[in-house]
């Protein structure tokens, strides 16, 4: 069974994402990763991997062909189990035209059609050269199902020009902070953040003020949209206010709680805090889009 279970993710265009879950049972353990129900072959694209009771799937330079859910499926003698994600790609996407042609008569109506993709909140703007448009009575502005159109009701000579639709989504807010909570003794603590950004992204653990290092004691696992730390059988000493940092080229962030650890004992795992981080004026991390048109007109 899996311990702990795969997540969404977000990733940007070109860069590379690392799905990661972790299963407990008995060796010898077979895993399988799929996309949309298709199997996954490892390779320069997939980089499948299995250590340490750790099922770990990154996929490389990313495009849109990537978005979509993927499975991690695990078995042995005992039985087996799944687990899934659904990835989501940020970044540069160039539109295709739908619906243009260049044959436009004056006095005619004209749809211009963009199919844009990304993940929401998608914003889109029409540009007539420089100046950017706005809904009138002679031309309306509308977006639904990932289409943009632009719908003129008669074309006339003023509207003779290059128009272009751009649709862009920011990236960089606070979705959920740690708060502070209490664990009982023994159990394991589970610290996790899941961020957003431009890579590389620099991740520092702290607990009052000073740095954590990965050791046997404390096991902190980073890729690049997440961060857990992981501190097994907690004691009275594992008290204290945790926080994590994160650092691109573009900023920084951080995120902290306090943590109390009560005397009961128990074996089981505790997921203490879940925290969702984005680095601020990520520039990288922005959907940019564009297509463009020209207008001709035959008398």
């Amino acid at each position: 069974s899996f311990s702990r279970k795969l997540k969404e993710t977000n990733g940007v265009l070109g860069s590379s994402v690392l799905l990661e879950c972790k299963v407990s049972g008995t060796s010898p353990m077979s895993v399988a990763w799929f996309q949309d129900g298709n199997e996954i072959v490892g390779g320069e694209k997939y980089e499948i991997s299995f250590l340490d009771n750790i099922c770990a799937l990154k996929l490389n330079a990313l495009d849109v062909t990537d978005t979509g859910p993927y499975t991690c499926v695990v078995s042995n003698e005992a039985g087996g189990d799944v687990c899934h994600s659904l990835v989501s790609i940020l970044g540069t996407h160039h539109p295709d035209p739908l619906g243009y042609s260049s044959d436009v008569k004056i006095g005619e109506p004209l749809v211009l059609k963009c199919q844009i993709g990304g993940a929401p909140e998608i914003k889109v703007s029409w540009y007539k050269e420089d100046t950017k448009l706005r809904s009138t009575q002679a031309y309306k502005m509308h977006f639904k199902n990932n289409v943009a159109t632009l719908a003129f009701s008669t074309v006339e000579d003023s509207d003779i020009g290059e128009y272009t639709c751009k649709a862009e989504n920011s990236v960089g807010f606070f979705v959920m902070k740690v708060n502070d909570l209490s664990v009982e003794k023994g159990k394991n603590l589970i610290l996790e953040c899941t961020y957003m950004g431009t890579p590389p992204i620099s991740v520092t653990w702290k607990k009052n003020g000073v740095i954590l290092k990965h050791s046997e004691k404390c096991s902190i696992t980073t890729t690049e949209t997440s961060a857990i730390l992981e501190i097994p059988n907690s004691k009275l000493e594992d008290q204290g206010q945790y926080s994590c940092h994160i650092e691109n080229d573009s900023g920084q962030d951080n995120c902290h709680g306090a943590i109390t650890v009560l005397g009961a004992s128990s074996s089981q795992y505790n997921i203490i805090s879940s925290a969702v981080i984005s680095t601020s004026g990520s520039h990288c991390a922005i959907l940019f889009c564009c297509c463009c048109f020209v207008l001709f007109f035959l008398y």
